[in-house]
């Protein structure tokens, strides 16, 4: 098991430290210039360990590949911070994985990694009530549950 810690270098530019959680506790690597503000949550891909999704204050979805540090994909995903992201391989798209992002911009939105072009597959952004905090998927990758400022849970599923 592994753990991310955001780190600032003299340079002032942000990068990430990853962490064995097990002793001996080891560097197990480095990460530099990923995000330009916070990084706000993480989550590693299902179908490649290698592959680290990350999201940010600088309003940036961006996937690493680990054993080369070397960045895949890098979405302008919201209009101010990502405060969190969830991935799933399940549902419709035929085990593809999706990626599911909440922002201060009040958006919820469906990202597909393997799909051409930089725009969301999905917003879910009806009744959302301001600023979301929290996001999942369901186990079986067929419902998004989103969170945030209003106090409420809102459930879309692909049948909706």
């Amino acid at each position: 098991m592994y753990v991310c810690i955001p780190h600032r270098s003299l340079d002032a530019h942000l990068s990430s430290a990853l962490w064995k959680t097990y002793p001996p506790h080891d560097n197990y690597g480095f990460l530099p210039n990923v995000h330009k503000q916070a990084v706000t949550d993480l989550a590693f891909s299902p179908s490649n360990a290698s592959v680290l999704y990350s999201v940010g204050a600088d309003g940036m979805l961006i996937a690493t590949d680990l054993d080369t540090s070397e960045r895949l994909v890098r979405y302008s995903a919201h209009y101010g911070p990502v405060n969190s992201l969830a991935v799933t391989r399940a549902g419709s798209s035929a085990g593809r994985e999706l990626l599911l992002t909440g922002g201060d911009d009040g958006i919820a939105r469906v990202w597909d990694p393997a799909r051409e072009g930089k725009d969301p597959v999905v917003e879910l952004d009806d009744e959302l009530g301001g600023v979301v905090t929290a996001v999942e998927w369901s186990a079986d990758g067929s419902a998004a549950f989103v969170g945030g400022v209003d106090n409420e849970i809102k459930v879309s599923s692909e049948s909706q």
